[in-house]
């Protein structure tokens, strides 16, 4: 269970938005398993929980940086994840804010995976060629 949301919660919103990081699961096989168990689980609240509400991403992405425990917290995992979580939210019609803009090195005595989840630097500068995104 990711969270205490209720069908009685669901049924008084208008959206159900979930927030999901696979990066902090115990086990890590793969980006494409940690993409695949991200739209599981969202999958699991709207036929579950939601009532028929839509289900939407609050959160969700993968830090470039740092540690978390398994899973490998790099430029290029961010990468995998971000183009693999994005075509596969489109595939199965999830709406989405992806977590998160810049990095957040205003984060001092936070993790470096807490600051480290951006696709910019924490100057504004891209991280990666956006162009990868458009590859589904």
């Amino acid at each position: 269970q990711d969270a205490h949301f209720t069908k009685a919660i669901a049924a008084v919103c208008d959206v159900v938005q979930v927030n999901i990081y696979s990066i902090f699961d115990s086990i890590f096989t793969s980006v494409d398993s940690s993409v695949k168990s991200v739209i599981q689980r969202a999958d699991n609240i709207k036929n579950n929980v939601a009532g028929g509400k839509p289900v939407r991403f609050g959160e969700t992405g993968w830090s470039s940086a740092g540690s978390t425990g398994p899973s490998p917290l790099s430029l290029a995992s961010e990468i995998a994840y971000v183009q693999k979580f994005k075509c596969a939210a489109a595939a199965a019609g999830y709406d989405y804010f992806y977590f998160e803009a810049k990095d957040a090195l205003w984060k001092k005595g936070q993790a470096l995976s807490e600051q480290s989840f951006g696709i910019f630097g924490s100057d504004f500068v891209q991280k990666f060629d956006f162009g990868l995104l458009n590859l589904c």
